[in-house]
């Protein structure tokens, strides 16, 4: 990043795309907590939305898993 910076040039673009898409995304999960919050939920919700974000991760890793080259 500081290389695109100081010299307007990028040697590698994939390392830039993954930065940006890193903060994207945490962009957006502060966003779904930020809405979420403003539905006043319960403690019980609370764990449903935790448990549907655990899912998320955790149906990643299956798919991750199944589609690896080998």
């Amino acid at each position: 990043m500081w290389t695109l910076l100081s010299t307007g040039h990028i040697h590698r673009p994939d390392t830039l795309m993954v930065l940006i898409g890193g903060i994207a995304h945490i962009i957006l999960i502060i966003g779904c907590v930020a809405a979420f919050r403003q539905q006043h939920p319960e403690k019980r919700d609370w764990w449903h939305f935790l448990a549907g974000g655990a899912l998320v991760l955790a149906y990643f890793a299956v798919i991750a898993a199944i589609l690896l080259p080998r």
